[in-house]
């Protein structure tokens, strides 16, 4: 996954940037890290956000549609800092065994 999003960065104008843009967070979900667009829920809804006020401003320039305030989480610690899924020992172990994390 890591490496299309390396090939779809390389490719520039020839990718739609929204699919750049949910690859991106996919990987941070799987890494555990806070997602940057705003793309990707889980099982306690919208996973947690890099930055509100920058997320809201990347989803319009993609023309991407707004979330309701509500579901946004903010979260508290920078980039590779925190383990966003320690709460799912199974998960952890599953993105151990794949090499995630």
């Amino acid at each position: 996954m890591k490496r299309c999003y390396a090939l779809i960065c390389a490719a520039g104008d020839d990718v739609n940037p929204q699919h750049q843009a949910y690859l991106y967070d996919r990987i941070c979900f799987f890494e555990g890290r806070p997602q940057r667009y705003g793309t990707q829920f889980g099982d306690r809804g919208l996973y947690p956000v890099e930055d509100w006020e920058v997320m809201v401003r990347l989803r319009e320039e993609l023309g991407l549609s707004a979330h309701d305030e509500k579901l946004i989480t903010e979260s508290k610690y920078p980039g590779d800092a925190i383990n966003l899924h320690s709460h799912d020992e199974v998960f952890c172990q599953w993105r151990k065994k794949v090499g995630w994390i």
